[in-house]
């Protein structure tokens, strides 16, 4: 009803009687008040994450254009991190910037190791801040000017067509030559062939050896009832076994620059120019430690304040725990699972997508693997450990 009011409003803005350029005159007040409401709101938000936001490294931040940065936020990660920074180390991330949210498991240790990482640490509530977006935005806005940039958790693997043999350096300068800023990925849940309670992961070792499998043909593109919203990527194999919807939408790489907008998650960004080329972004949220996580999770959904988003995830991963305990065998393979070989097997299954002129882009390189990470015997090399 207010829509078609404010529709109305707006075709009388030219209109000469009084009384319409009266409501237009109060539409055009009550926006610019609504907006400046909402801005000064979102900067003493700012205001108060830059003063809670507490630097642990003492390792200065060099001034390097080149540098390819990713972001991240991390509580009690210590089982996942060492591989992750292996693997993102390896592919050609230069630095690493990371926010813990109130880890006690040794993660703070781990990263405060590693070189070029630089460790920050907020006690507020992640939910309150949209998932933590808000905190990286901060990070973003000071360090990631001009850098290509990865937005990752600790649990996704980024992967894209012929990312065996193109590092990431290798992407983003094609990226940058096809003027794009950014590249889509659809995330997709991993799975083993065993119950999730038996999907025990050893701390270091490739994920894909305890979870290689995923869902070939569940995932759809849901329209929203507004075409203004456009559309999301769901399905796949939470939907399947635990029946809860997600957005499986994610945008984990990009340029940025101010005016850029991240939404939760990184499901969707504002202010960019998608590549023709899409990605996929391997999650392994469910190996043997889910249970205890979503379980612990569940217990602090009264701290996230009124974020209904937050709210409605952790609920949903404590309805999934809540299942696996009255059915401690729940296993998500089935006939329509699939073992990941490799990129072109995910562009043939079109979960990822190529371009003409980044097949051609490749096809000038030298004919070498060099990332490889897959679990496939038959590869030319193998590189389950990195």
């Amino acid at each position: 009803m207010f829509k078609n009011l404010r529709q109305k409003i707006e075709g009388k803005r030219y209109s000469k009687n009084l009384f319409w350029r009266l409501l237009v005159f109060g539409k055009d007040f009550v926006w610019k008040a609504w907006v400046f409401k909402n801005g000064f709101h979102r900067l003493l938000r700012t205001i108060r994450i830059i003063i809670k936001l507490r630097k642990l490294d003492s390792v200065r931040v060099p001034h390097a254009p080149d540098e390819i940065r990713l972001f991240m936020v991390v509580r009690n990660e210590s089982l996942r991190l060492p591989y992750i920074f292996k693997y993102y180390s390896r592919m050609g991330v230069n630095r690493f910037f990371v926010i813990d949210n109130g880890s006690t498991d040794g993660t703070v240790s781990f990263l405060l190791s590693r070189k070029n990482t630089h460790v920050f640490k907020i006690n507020e509530s992640y939910g309150k801040y949209n998932c933590g977006v808000e905190w990286i935005r901060v990070l973003l806005g000071k360090y990631g000017r001009g850098h290509w940039c990865l937005v990752v958790d600790a649990d996704e693997i980024f992967i894209y067509p012929h990312y065996e043999k193109v590092s990431i350096r290798g992407l983003c300068n094609f990226l940058d030559k096809e003027g794009s800023t950014a590249l889509y990925s659809m995330l997709l849940d991993m799975y083993s062939n065993e119950p999730i309670r038996l999907a025990e992961y050893k701390q270091g070792e490739n994920p894909l050896l305890r979870c290689p499998y995923f869902d070939k043909d569940s995932h759809y593109r849901l329209r929203h009832l507004s075409p203004q919203e456009g559309s999301i990527m769901t399905g796949g194999m939470r939907e399947r076994i635990f029946s809860v919807r997600v957005n499986l939408d994610k945008v984990p790489l990009l340029k940025f620059k101010p005016g850029i907008f991240l939404g939760q998650g990184q499901h969707h960004v504002l202010g960019t120019d998608l590549s023709e080329i899409e990605g996929a972004v391997f999650h392994f949220r469910y190996l043997s430690d889910f249970l205890s996580r979503a379980l612990a999770q569940a217990k602090k959904i009264g701290e996230h304040g009124n974020n209904r988003w937050t709210k409605d995830w952790l609920l949903q991963n404590k309805g999934q725990a809540e299942q696996i305990i009255e059915n401690p065998d729940i296993n998500p393979y089935y006939p329509g699972s699939v073992q990941f070989k490799n990129s072109n097997q995910l562009v043939d299954l079109k979960i990822m997508k190529a371009s003409k002129g980044f097949e051609a882009f490749v096809k000038n390189l030298k004919n070498e693997n060099i990332f490889d990470i897959s679990c496939n015997k038959s590869s030319r090399v193998e590189r389950t450990d990195i």
